[in-house]
This record gives structure tokens, C-alpha cells and sequence, in this order.
């Protein structure tokens, strides 16, 4: 076996300490920020629900990361997020609120947590109760009507002393 010369190990060194600075970049090149995207169905039906509200919180507080809601195919996404643990809060009027953990690594800027199928509230309403009271005084761009019939002073009385008793009526 030959022993390299001093030449050899020289030009060695100076080739290996101009190409160091190169094998160092595709490291510094992986960026930290990740998108998460993925769909929410209706579970009884597999249809995709529009304008659903996603809600990214972090695990360790549950502070919020980001918020976002559904597209009308049911899609959604967040981008530049940071590597770690989060849950994925999902509600939508008429359903049941849903949470999901998300575990988001450094392996690939994208993350697709797939469908999420939401189930309906099917609790049901004994009763509604709407109660409404009509206007005393209903101004329109041509007339005023005035309601009197929950007047007490008007009691008993007549026309005439109704219409005396209304502001901006002269009898």
C-alpha cells in the first residue's frame, strides 16, 4: 500500500474544507413549518359540512394556535405551523363538538389528519315559547301609527280624547 505524499493531503484538506460548507445545507435547508389540512364529514350521511368552525389549540394550555372554517367541500388547512402536540376543536350548529389530537412532527411540511366525521345533536326540544309585543309607535317614511290599546289612560274614553293625548297631534 502507498502512503499519500504531503501534496496529496494537502489538496485533500483544502477540496474537503471548500466543499464542507455545501454538505451543511440540505440541513439548514428543512424549514420548521408545517401545513395541516384535512376534511370533515357528516357521520351518518359521509357528506362533506360547509363552515364548520376548526379551532388548532396547544396541548399544554389550550391556548389558541389558529381558527379557520370549512369550505363548502369541507376542507380546511393551516400553514406555518410550528412541530409539536396540538387538538383540533370542531363544532358546527347542530352537531356535537368534537376534539381530536394532533401530533405534528418535523419529517414533512405537510400533515393530513384525513376525514373527521362529526355526529348530529339529536337532542330534542320540548317546547318553544315566542312572545312578541307589537310597537307603541311605528314610524314609516309616509305615516306614524300609534297602538292604544295597551293604553290605561285610554280606558273608557273616547276617540277624541285619545287622539288629544298623542304627541305631534293637534285635535
Amino acid at each position: 500500500m502507498i502512503a499519500p505524499n504531503a501534496t496529496q493531503t494537502h489538496q485533500f484538506k483544502f477540496l474537503f474544507s471548500l466543499l464542507f460548507p455545501y454538505l451543511s445545507l440540505p440541513g439548514l435547508a428543512q424549514s420548521t413549518s408545517v401545513s395541516l389540512s384535512g376534511k370533515i364529514h357528516d357521520q351518518k350521511e359521509n357528506t362533506a359540512l360547509a363552515f364548520v368552525t376548526v379551532v388548532l389549540k396547544s396541548e399544554k394550555d389550550s391556548s389558541l394556535v389558529a381558527g379557520t372554517i370549512t369550505n363548502e367541500s369541507g376542507l380546511f388547512s393551516f400553514t406555518g405551523l410550528q412541530p409539536g402536540n396540538y387538538f383540533l376543536d370542531c363544532s358546527f350548529l347542530g352537531y356535537l363538538p368534537m376534539q381530536q389530537p394532533v401530533l405534528i412532527g418535523q419529517l414533512s411540511n405537510f400533515f393530513d389528519v384525513g376525514t373527521l366525521f362529526m355526529r348530529e345533536n339529536t337532542q330534542l326540544l320540548k317546547e318553544i315559547i315566542i312572545d312578541a309585543k307589537r310597537e307603541e309607535i311605528d314610524a314609516k317614511m309616509d305615516r306614524k301609527t300609534y297602538d292604544v290599546a295597551d293604553n290605561i289612560s285610554q280606558g273608557g274614553g273616547s276617540v277624541l280624547q285619545m287622539m288629544s293625548n298623542l304627541p305631534s297631534v293637534t285635535v
